[in-house]
C-alpha cells in the first residue's frame, strides 16, 4: 500500500514538471528509511523554497496578486518626476538663451547709455501726459457747453 503512494506522489510531481530525482526524493518522505527520509526532507525543503522563489518571480513579472505593484509605482513616479525635471530645465536653458540673445542685439558700441531712464525724465514724462490729458478734459468740457 505504501508502494501505490509514493508511485502516486512521483508521478503527480512528474507530471507537473518536477525533475525525476526531485520527484524520487520527495515520494521516498514516505517510506520508513532513517537516510532516505532525512536526505528527502532537506531536498524537499529546499525545493518549496525555489518552487516560492519561482512563483514570487513570475507574479512579479506579471504584476499578479499585488506583488511588485508598490516597487513598478515607485518607479513610473521617479520616471514622471524625471521628465518633468527635464522638461523645466529644457525651457530654462530655452529661456536664458532667448535673454542672451535680446542683450546681445540691444547693446551696440554707439550708445553709450545704460538703456534706463533717469527718474527726472520719468517724473517729467508722467506730468506732461498728465497735463495733456486734462487740457484735453477741459477742451471737451468746453465744446459740449457752447452746443
Amino acid at each position: 500500500m505504501a508502494r501505490n503512494r509514493n508511485t502516486e506522489l512521483f508521478s503527480t510531481l512528474r507530471s507537473a514538471g518536477m525533475r525525476k530525482r526531485v520527484a524520487r526524493a520527495l515520494s521516498d518522505l514516505e517510506s520508513g528509511g532513517r537516510d532516505a527520509r532525512g536526505n528527502a526532507e532537506k531536498i524537499g525543503r529546499r525545493v518549496i523554497g525555489d518552487l516560492r522563489s519561482a512563483a514570487d518571480a513570475i507574479e512579479k513579472r506579471l504584476d499578479i496578486g499585488g506583488a511588485g505593484t508598490r516597487s513598478s509605482a515607485a518607479k513610473k513616479g521617479a520616471r514622471t518626476r524625471k521628465r518633468a525635471t527635464t522638461k523645466r530645465s529644457a525651457s530654462a536653458k530655452k529661456g536664458a538663451a532667448k535673454r542672451t540673445r535680446k542683450t546681445t542685439a540691444r547693446k551696440s558700441p554707439a550708445r553709450k547709455s545704460t538703456g534706463r531712464k533717469s527718474t527726472a525724465s520719468l517724473a517729467t514724462g508722467a506730468a506732461g501726459k498728465a497735463a495733456s490729458s486734462a487740457r484735453k478734459a477741459t477742451t471737451r468740457k468746453r465744446s459740449t457747453k457752447r452746443s
